[in-house]
């Protein structure tokens, strides 16, 4: 998932991107600019040193003008804000930011360039290049960008208050940059620098926590995940962050202790029922999968990632007219929910009814369509069409996603199926590429048979050579 982050608000980057595993939840990832206060005259009057987004009132109708389409008054309001409060960024900064959260990239960047020229010794012109680039995966410009900001935020001509502000965007860019890494050195020190600026925010705590997991340190790992719960309940209850970040260490035991220990202590949260039964998923252990994900939906029947997992689970079982009918439902309820569509699409497919393989087929163009740059789409579209009987298109889009070395199990798998007449070797590898990697693989038995049968062919062909010999 691409995200565009605003860093407005002091320590909006602690919202980078994580693992959806192991991301706080309530976590907002896509940020666009904050919304308006509360309506009081308190909100519209900040403090010295202490102005945002969510108080300055010509930033709040700033927004509404650019989403009502007039941006020269956007502009202007917003070149007003600047004028007044030192610690927001330049107004061609917060406009750049009002396009590119809006969808409108290029003219963003172009308003960025222009900033950078006319304003070049501000830190947040630095920080949004290197969140544009930490959202496109581009770690070394980011760390660039970030460390640029750093230098030009320690500069004594800002005030204390806008420093630590700029300070602030500029280590949490730094720590996610090592996060994406796995250098939970580097996090950890960016991390503790922030919460030098910002002693009380429960999600730098998290990351800390995280980051001290990995430094093989569970217990004070645990410590933070705690007190960040204790501070924000809107994160995930600190058993069931443990056994996200057990399972990511392949400690399968430890990972289903604390997540079964998140259930039995967090009952009423549906996370911990989620995190489960996806855990049995990825096991593959079905039984136990269903058993989870049916005790979630009697605490809330209408959670929609579990009404999705609960699909998945039947899809996994074989019960393809109980999938099928569980997902017409959740697409008609979201309609534009690329998970829930993107599993009907494969449910359809799997089928052997030549109108629902073809109904697939269509759903996985429109949905690739709308998703250009997402993997997963472009391996649904290409076993809708290997399912529809067109493998040398399924082929080319399936080789597509597994040379962009972002492909799933199932984008090894399908494209296995294609090899596996003609370049058996390849498909071979492919096959136990899908079985070693980790992670939810729907067609785990599949891929082995697959894999038994392959192995089999080849046996039999060495014999034959044998005998010609």
């Amino acid at each position: 998932m691409t995200v565009i982050l605003t860093g407005f608000c002091a320590l909006a980057l602690l919202t980078a991107q994580e693992d959806p595993k192991t991301a706080p939840k309530g976590d907002e990832t896509k940020i666009a600019p904050p919304t308006a206060a509360k309506k009081d005259d308190k909100a519209t009057l900040p403090d010295a040193g202490k102005a945002s987004w969510e108080n300055v009132a010509e930033c709040q109708e700033a927004q509404k003008k650019f989403r009502a389409g007039d941006v020269t008054e956007a502009k202007r309001l917003l070149e007003l804000a600047a004028a007044k409060y030192s610690e927001l960024p330049p107004a061609p900064v917060m406009l750049a930011v009002l396009f590119i959260t809006s969808n409108q990239v290029p003219i963003g960047r172009q308003l960025l360039e222009r900033a950078a020229v006319e304003r070049s010794e501000h830190p947040e012109v630095h920080t949004h290049f290197g969140e544009i680039a930490l959202a496109e995966n581009r770690l070394c410009d980011a760390e660039v960008q970030f460390d640029r900001a750093a230098l030009l935020a320690g500069n004594d001509r800002w005030a204390l208050k806008p420093r630590q502000t700029f300070l602030s965007h500029a280590y949490a860019g730094l720590a996610a940059v090592a996060e994406r890494r796995s250098d939970w050195e580097t996090a950890y020190a960016k991390l503790y620098l922030l919460t030098q600026l910002d002693p009380q925010n429960p999600r730098i705590a998290w990351r800390l926590g995280r980051a001290l997991f990995f430094k093989n340190k569970p217990e004070d790992a645990m410590a933070k995940f705690q007190q960040a719960y204790a501070a924000d309940k809107s994160l995930e209850p600190p058993e069931l962050t443990m056994g996200g970040l057990w399972s990511q260490k392949k400690d399968y035991t430890k990972a289903e202790k604390w997540l079964s220990d998140a259930v039995k202590n967090y009952g009423s949260d549906v996370r911990t029922y989620t995190s489960l039964t996806t855990f049995y998923v990825d096991q593959a252990r079905i039984n136990d999968a269903r058993a989870s994900v049916k005790a979630g939906l009697k605490v809330d029947v209408n959670n929609a990632p579990l009404r999705l997992l609960d699909a998945l689970v039947a899809r996994a079982a074989g019960e393809l007219d109980y999938a099928e009918k569980a997902l017409q439902e959740l697409v008609a309820k979201f309609p534009s929910d690329f998970s829930a569509t993107n599993q009907l699409a494969l449910v359809l497919a799997e089928q052997e009814d030549a109108r629902k393989k073809a109904q697939a087929l269509d759903i996985a163009n429109n949905n690739q369509k709308l998703n250009q740059n997402n993997v997963e789409a472009l391996t649904t579209l290409g076993w809708a069409l290997l399912r529809n009987g067109l493998p040398e298109r399924a082929e080319q889009v399936l080789q597509t996603v597994v040379r962009s070395g972002q492909g799933s199990s199932d984008a090894a798998y399908y494209l296995g199926l294609i090899w596996s007449e003609k370049r058996k070797d390849d498909a071979k590898k492919l096959f136990e590429a899908a079985l070693s990697a980790p992670g939810t693989f729907v067609h785990r038995k599949d891929c082995e048979e697959a894999l038994k049968k392959l192995g089999e062919l080849k046996t039999n062909e060495t014999k034959k050579e044998e005998k010609k010999q």
